[in-house]
């Protein structure tokens, strides 16, 4: 990289602040080692069981996610050739996580965006991801990972080209990567063709190339519809979503936005609050939206209106019941790139406005941080601890037979049992339990479990 780009000491003081803050967060990920849910029960473990190219090209939940399939085969790979033993597995995955999970941080540390100079602003985009509140959920697993490359996905599209070559094949990568690890990346291509129609610059049609390339591999070789997903869509109740979790959470923390969802949830006249905040939703992201559209080069339309996009397509096709997601704990994964593409966007808008405007959206950023660093250390014990994998495998090792038990519990456990059978062409609820049928039974039980 050139001088001009090549990070300097304050730069990779923020990296290694940003990747200290994200494995402090969850403690036992690596004093204890974890698989987490799906990344051991299926990735793991059908990697285990079948062969390679089989486990690297495997969909799960309706989409190839290449950074789960992938990681999880290397780190069977090293266990099953004796290059590390069984025990370490889990941190070979945590490591490849936490390296596609600070790829947002390296995105915004290197930029040379002028909303991004005043002298805090990276701190607080930075802060704003390591310690979203309710998040716990999307760190230090290679099966969330798909969420932080959306998130690249989304600054790429705001910020301008980088002059160095390095730092452009690092976007380039992200671009092509990122929707081959779920859907959320592909509905940021409309916003990214949209930005190089407008800019008509070179190197912005690579880029929208390199991401439309893989997203036509996903939707057309990968992609399939599955039938646990809500698919539910009702005007009120999504305004209600994305009140609590995107305006509530953010500012006034986990405690108040479980109240108010549960106060909702459980009202009599629950239609009726919910017509309120349709009307307080529309008010409240319209104007924020309106703050943008006032200049397309404005970086916070850029920002805030996908993740507006996100936001709605991800509560429409949850694995839960609507009803359930009023509560932020349910499906925290659903709020995390919406709620970081909203602070950016706040940044950006403090950074680039004048007079009381300025001072409003930075009293508002400063709000948000310091509800994310109050907040940091209070995942709920599903997240925050679970069965140390050296002990799993030492049962496992006195019986074959038994079933590795992993984090977030409710029965998730990995089958690495000798002669298990291969998963079969067509799913069925009696698959073995890293097969596809099996997961999806499961994930109707889970919903089944959920208020109507």
């Amino acid at each position: 990289m050139s001088s001009k780009s090549r990070p300097g000491f304050s730069s990779w003081f923020l990296l290694l602040a940003f990747a200290l803050i994200v494995i402090l967060r969850l403690p036992n990920v690596f004093l204890k080692g974890r698989f987490f849910g799906e990344e051991g029960s299926y990735f793991f473990a059908y990697a285990w069981h079948m062969e390679w190219w089989e486990a690297l090209f495997h969909p799960l939940g309706g989409y190839l996610n290449i950074v789960a399939s992938g990681g999880t085969l290397f780190a069977r790979a090293l266990a099953g050739g004796g290059l590390i033993p069984l025990e370490w597995a889990p941190w070979v995955t945590a490591l490849i996580a936490l390296a596609f999970q600070m790829l947002p941080a390296v995105v915004i540390v290197t930029a040379r965006d002028a909303w991004l100079a005043p002298r805090l602003a990276k701190p607080a985009a930075l802060l704003l991801i390591a310690a979203a509140p309710v998040a716990h959920e999307v760190w230090l697993h290679t099966l969330h990972s798909q969420f932080h490359l959306t998130i690249c996905v989304a600054l790429i599209v705001v910020l301008d080209i980088p002059q160095s070559r390095a730092l452009r094949a690092l976007r380039l990568f992200i671009l092509a990567l990122a929707p081959l690890c779920g859907p959320a990346a592909i509905v940021i291509l409309p916003f990214l063709a949209l930005r190089t129609l407008v800019e008509r610059q070179p190197a912005r049609m690579i880029e929208c190339a390199a991401l439309g390339l893989g997203a036509a591999i996903q939707l057309l070789l990968f992609y399939f519809p599955v039938t646990v997903r809500g698919h539910s869509f009702d005007p009120a109740m999504l305004s209600t979503l994305l009140l609590i979790r995107q305006a509530i959470l953010p500012t006034a923390g986990p405690f108040v936005a479980s109240d108010a969802g549960f106060a909702i949830f459980k009202s009599s006249e629950g239609g009726s609050m919910m017509l309120v905040t349709l009307a307080a939703c529309v008010l409240l992201f319209g104007s924020l939206l309106a703050m943008g559209l006032r200049n397309w080069r404005q970086p916070s339309i850029w920002l805030s209106l996908p993740a507006l996009v996100i936001a709605s397509i991800s509560y429409y096709g949850a694995i839960a019941t609507p009803q359930s997601m009023l509560l932020p704990l349910v499906g925290e994964r659903y709020s995390f790139v919406p709620n970081v593409l909203f602070g950016l966007s706040l940044i950006a808008l403090a950074t680039t406005s004048r007079g009381r405007l300025a001072r409003f959206f930075s009293g508002v950023v400063a709000l948000q941080v310091m509800v994310a660093v109050i907040f940091i250390s209070g995942p709920t014990a599903l997240m925050a601890d679970g069965p140390a994998w050296p002990d799993e495998v030492a049962k496992w090792r006195a019986d074959p037979n038994y079933r590795l038990k992993v984090w977030p519990g409710d029965g998730w456990t990995v089958n690495l049992a000798p002669g298990s059978p291969r998963c079969p062409k067509v799913a069925g609820p009696t698959d073995p339990e890293y097969c596809e049928g099996h997961w999806e039974e499961m994930e109707r039980r889970w919903i089944a479990s959920m208020p109507d």
